[in-house]
């Protein structure tokens, strides 16, 4: 029996919705919608053409592998949700922000999902180095901390 899309939103599922919880997403269908893009991006890594995303499968022998990608794509939807957000101390002499350990936690997570799959044999970008392409175009998802010092 193949691994299927509506099996690959359940293991999403399972594995981000706390997560996808905390940043907002804003109902179980928005979050399935969300996931698609995702599923999309793991199969295309799997090797399933554009024409077949749709309807595409994952034999049962590859599945182990194939959910580090489904990890890693997933992860990669939540970090740009959550890239935005920063951490502020205000205490003294001056405020500090910082990149949210939330996103570094998924970052770290990313990377994770990443040595697996690509000990599985799919070779996938350092998460470090990756961006969001909208259109014509393309965001670096910048992993560098956000200036410190505080101009008010």
């Amino acid at each position: 029996m193949a691994f299927t899309r509506a099996d690959m939103v359940l293991y999403l599922d399972s594995r981000f919705s706390e997560l996808a919880s905390e940043l907002s997403f804003s109902a179980p269908d928005t979050l399935h919608d969300s996931y698609m893009s995702a599923i999309d991006d793991a199969l295309a890594a799997y090797g399933v053409s554009y024409d077949n995303l749709s309807s595409g499968s994952v034999r049962v022998a590859d599945v182990p592998g194939f959910k580090a990608l489904l990890r890693y794509y997933g992860l990669r939807l939540l970090l740009e949700r959550a890239a935005g957000r920063v951490d502020i101390r205000t205490e003294h002499p001056a405020p500090h922000k910082s990149w949210s350990q939330m996103s570094t936690q998924i970052l770290k997570l990313m990377e994770e999902a990443r040595a697996e799959a690509q000990a599985a044999g799919y070779d996938l970008p350092d998460p470090k180095q990756a961006s969001l392409q909208l259109g014509m175009v393309t965001i670096p998802l910048d992993t560098a901390e956000p200036a410190s010092n505080y101009d008010g």
